[in-house]
């Protein structure tokens, strides 16, 4: 009597089962891995230019007060196109002022309002930035 070797029909194909699923599995990870990378990257780039619409807006801020202390010289509105620094950023620096008479201030005071605001991009994209600062400055006339 000879054996029977008909197992090894059976099990035909097995092999071709396991690799067409290993290259889905391996494939689907990439695809995972490649969009994490890309979210990430998004991510970091919407944090730069948050950090620079910061530094911009408190820079404009920083102008406005210069103005007033070094002069008492305050602009209604003043507009900055920041292209060749950063990036096509516009900041915007309004000023207004009241003064107010004060017991025991011979002429009274002089609040400033200084107020910083820097823009990039359309509203309601995605790389859309706003930052706005502002201060306050009493100075007896």
């Amino acid at each position: 009597m000879r054996p029977n070797f008909n197992y090894q029909k059976q099990s035909a194909g097995f092999a071709l089962i396991a690799a067409i699923f290993l290259v889905v599995v391996v494939g689907l990870a990439i695809t995972y891995m490649q969009r994490l990378s890309s979210n990430q990257a998004d991510v970091n780039i919407q944090a730069v230019q948050n950090a620079r619409a910061l530094q911009a807006a408190q820079s404009g801020l920083d102008w406005g007060v210069y103005r007033i202390v070094n002069g008492r010289n305050c602009a209604a509105n003043t507009n900055f196109n920041l292209d060749q620094i950063s990036t096509g950023i516009n900041v915007t620096v309004t000023c207004t002022s009241m003064t107010y008479a004060e017991a025991g201030v011979n002429n009274g005071v002089t609040i400033y309002t200084v107020i910083s605001t820097a823009e990039q991009g359309a509203l309601g994209t995605a790389d859309y930035v706003y930052k706005r600062m502002q201060a306050s400055i009493e100075i007896p006339n």
